[in-house]
């Protein structure tokens, strides 16, 4: 209904000449607003059962601290590519159990320990150890990655390795956001 609501003031505007490129979104409530959405730094997470499991709220809590000051290229906050990995992830997997708890949880914490000042004791303290294994596991994959970029451009002379944020090396392209 609301994108139908949507669609009908958009071409009421238009019909009545109004500039394109006008924001008229102030018409109806922005997604945070809606009722019974899911929301946490700006990403829609509505449908996902298992971001409403006190762990995951954690995880994004700790991720947002860890993270804070560091920015997308996009100038989005950067733990939203973590929330967006957990996303991910919860598609992947069961929408309980402390298996699935566990994987998204790690996908959202997956930079923590390469990107910010969090150690992997830290991790292990507040998630658990299996958490800090996939988080670890993650890291190291991320690693090889990077070696791998790095033989890559400098076999080719070519700049293959590129950085999503400035000053900062690519952790997690393999996962897909990256």
């Amino acid at each position: 209904a609301s994108t139908i609501a949507q669609l009908a003031v958009s071409a009421v505007a238009i019909a009545s000449g109004a500039c394109l490129s006008t924001k008229v979104d102030f018409l109806w409530p922005r997604i945070e607003q809606l009722p019974d959405t899911l929301v946490f730094e700006g990403v829609e997470v509505t449908g996902y059962q298992i971001f409403e499991d006190p762990k995951v709220q954690k995880a994004i809590a700790f991720a947002s601290t860890a993270h804070i000051g560091q920015f997308r290229r996009t100038g989005d906050p950067y733990v939203t590519h973590c929330i967006h990995t957990g996303k991910i992830l919860a598609a992947l997997v069961p929408s309980t159990g402390e298996r699935a708890i566990n994987t998204v949880v790690a996908g959202i914490l997956h930079d923590v320990i390469d990107d910010t000042a969090e150690n992997l004791k830290s991790v292990a303290e507040q998630f658990g150890d299996d958490v800090a294994s996939l988080v670890s596991g993650v890291s190291k994959l991320s690693y090889i990655n990077q070696l791998l970029r790095r033989h890559r451009q400098k076999n080719t002379g070519g700049s293959t390795l590129t950085s999503e944020e400035p000053g900062k090396q690519p952790a997690c392209y393999a996962i897909g956001d990256g």
